[in-house]
């Protein structure tokens, strides 16, 4: 629900509202009330998965150490020479 884009129908003014003419508006115009929900909503819908990333931040430094550790253990003496030379240029 885009709050911002609502519009909300209502009597013209002048003559033409007293015959039955009517207009259309922003919510926001005649329901002021409403504004704190949209900025509510914006707050959760940016600051949710912000909050969320950061908590996961730390589980994610931790497995990523504990898969490079494991690998790094399991690993043959020539990967490293391997990755040696391809870090450094030297297989070329």
């Amino acid at each position: 629900m885009f709050l911002s884009a609502q519009t909300a129908t209502v009597p013209a003014s002048g003559i033409w509202g007293f015959f039955g003419g009517t207009t259309t508006v922003s919510l926001f115009s005649i329901q002021p009330w409403l504004v704190p929900a949209l900025v509510g909503g914006g707050m959760v819908y940016v600051g949710l998965p912000m909050l969320i990333l950061w908590k996961a931040r730390a589980k994610w430094f931790k497995a990523e150490k504990k898969l490079n550790d494991g690998f790094w253990r399991m690993a043959e003496p020539e990967v490293f020479v391997e990755l040696i030379r391809s870090w450094t240029s030297l297989g070329r």
